[in-house]
């Protein structure tokens, strides 16, 4: 069996959805001839033992330079600068500028020493045949680089998101010009590129003149279910951060209080649910439609409670941004959606991705449009109160094409091609 090493900052079980793409490339990589060895950051608890994974602690550069500076480790930045305010001007343009030196590329560049060696010393054995590196952190991509260059081993550079093309880009237009010549530099003599959508491909391919392939993220086969809803209500449940600024569920709620004051739904039906991390504006936003009797705002639970949550559920609620620019933007949820077997219902930006996969699995339905959210939400409650639940259609066959075993196999082809 052929052998490949993995760098990737994050793997199972450390949490995130940045997680599960490696974790499922562990798992299914062998079922295609490749035996992947995992070299990642020292995780907050074992990682599975059936996994070949070489643990490297990083060094935290954010401690460093506290030390350095005299500040203490164990309280912010913030804490230690006396601010007291919601907003401090001179503190935020402090920490923005540090920010901007300190992060470049990102905090987790102190792995870089780390993992060298470790690296080097594995590749000296000549049983590897690949490297793939995951980003971000875009460390690990510099590490896959300096490697290849000693080495001349085959290299697919994996991007979750984007680097210097990324929509969210956070620093500043100086920082970003000296970065985009990182970036290139970089990933100039990688082989393949990859990341988790066309557009997001082609972006790629423009900008560096290499060969990109797009490879959706998916879900692990062995999470598909289909239980009985234990929800007697009509549940509507969301699992997740939602991101302020980015994500906005203002008129999720405009709809479900103009169809209460309306008559179409009985409030006595409706159990809405958000697990995740506690929102103060998004309490705000509950009030604000006089919603506290039927939404639940929950605190962050294990990825497997999360499971459970949307499998008892009668409909998944799936927010994206409401702009053209998230066409090519595919979060993970969508996949775990689709492994609970319940209809998801998407606002926001609806010609993209998100409603490509909803059409073609037929699992749920793309609303961009005031109309379109509250006949999706009539369509679904309509079964509810004929059927006693809400009918799921999704097809088994398109589903099955966004399983971790399908990007696995994805990825075996690219490294089949050496």
């Amino acid at each position: 069996m052929k052998k490949v090493l993995i760098i990737s900052y994050f793997f199972p079980p450390r949490p995130g959805v940045a997680s599960l793409r490696l974790g499922g490339l562990a798992k299914y990589l062998p079922d295609y001839g490749w035996e992947p060895v995992i070299l990642t950051a020292k995780n907050p608890e074992t990682p599975d033992p059936r996994y070949n994974v070489i643990e490297v602690d990083e060094s935290d550069i954010l401690v460093q330079w506290k030390k350095r500076f005299g500040f203490s480790a164990e309280k912010t930045f913030r804490e230690q600068l006396g601010q007291t305010k919601e907003k401090d001007t001179y503190v935020d343009f402090f920490l923005k500028c540090a920010r901007e030196i300190l992060a470049y590329p990102d905090y987790q560049k102190g792995w870089y020493n780390n993992v060298i060696p470790v690296a080097r010393k594995l590749l000296e054995s000549k049983e590897y045949d690949a490297i793939i590196s995951s980003a971000g952190p875009y460390t690990t991509h510099i590490i896959a680089h300096d490697l290849k260059k000693q080495y001349n081993i085959f290299w697919i550079a994996d991007f979750r998101d984007l680097w210097t093309q990324n929509h969210y880009y956070p620093y500043s237009c100086i920082r970003k010009f000296f970065e985009r010549k990182l970036e290139i530099r970089t990933i100039s003599n990688a082989d393949v590129l990859t990341t988790v959508s066309a557009p997001l491909a082609g972006q790629l391919c423009q900008l560096h003149n290499l060969p990109a392939y797009p490879i959706l993220n998916g879900f692990d086969p062995d999470l598909l279910n289909q239980s009985e809803i234990s929800s007697k209500k009509f549940s509507i449940t969301y699992t997740g951060r939602i991101y302020r600024g980015k994500m906005d569920p203002e008129p999720f709620f405009q709809v479900i209080r103009k169809l209460i004051n309306s008559k179409k739904m009985l409030l006595s039906d409706l159990e809405i649910n958000f697990w995740g991390f506690f929102e103060p504006w998004l309490q705000e936003l509950v009030e604000k439609y006089y919603l506290n009797k039927i939404v639940n705002i929950n605190d962050n639970v294990s990825f497997h409670q999360s499971v459970d949550n949307q499998r008892s559920s009668q409909i998944l609620l799936l927010i994206t941004q409401n702009v053209q620019r998230e066409e090519g933007l595919i979060g993970g949820k969508i996949f775990e959606y689709l492994a609970s077997h319940r209809p998801i219902l998407a606002i926001g930006y609806s010609k993209g991705g998100v409603k490509e996969i909803l059409d073609k699995t037929q699992s749920g339905i793309a609303a961009e449009s005031y109309e379109e959210l509250e006949n999706a939400l009539m369509k679904y409650y309509y079964q509810y109160k004929t059927e006693g639940k809400v009918r799921y259609s999704g097809i088994e066959t398109q589903i099955a094409q966004y399983n971790h075993k399908e990007m696995a196999r994805k990825f075996a082809c690219l490294l089949d091609h050496i």
